[in-house]
């Protein structure tokens, strides 16, 4: 062999073995990266679930504060359109009162001022009998009054057996104009 092919042989050799050499090193160094990118995917879809989940959570958290903010503002116009009516003077606050209680033929004993529990309210004091459910009756309206009455105090008492009871109560309210609101 002569020396040129001598120096090609060995220099096709040694790029044989460079070219053999790369190839390895680039399928190994492939095989790696393609470990790495699996395990990098893996990681990626794991946060993907966690981020669907915690907006499906977030989804159903949003739709129950949107159903109590339309629970609130329906409740906030049902107040709104209520209006507070509130006595003159004391005669108009005692006469509301009795007229309540002889709509329901409940027989007033007495009606008198009393001491408010807060200062700034008016209060009455009213002692009555009747039928038992004819006052339970005659209470229940108390809510409808066409002023706006607090119950401070009531008490009941059966007074025979038939059915008959006498009671006391403590009413208050504010005076148009007065006290607190």
């Amino acid at each position: 062999m002569t020396e040129r092919k001598r120096r090609f042989s060995a220099g096709f050799g040694v790029f044989s073995l460079l070219l053999v050499l790369f190839l390895v090193v680039a399928v190994a160094g492939g095989i790696l990266l393609n470990q790495r990118l699996r395990a990098r995917f893996g990681e990626e879809e794991r946060r993907l679930l966690d981020l669907r989940r915690e907006t499906a959570a977030m989804e159903r958290h949003l739709e129950r504060t949107s159903a109590l903010l339309g629970l609130y503002k329906n409740s906030l116009s049902r107040l709104d359109a209520y209006v507070l009516q509130f006595p003159r003077d004391r005669v108009g606050f005692f006469s509301a009162v009795e007229s309540e209680l002889t709509k329901y033929d409940v027989e007033v004993k007495r009606i008198a001022p009393a001491q408010a529990t807060v200062s700034g309210r008016t209060a009455v004091t009213v002692e009555f009998e009747g039928p038992y459910y004819t006052i339970l009756k005659a209470m229940a309206d108390w809510r409808v009054m066409p002023v706006t009455v607090r119950v401070g105090s009531l008490s009941l008492a059966f007074s025979d057996n038939k059915g008959r009871v006498t009671g006391s109560t403590l009413l208050e309210t504010v005076l148009e104009g007065e006290g607190e609101r």
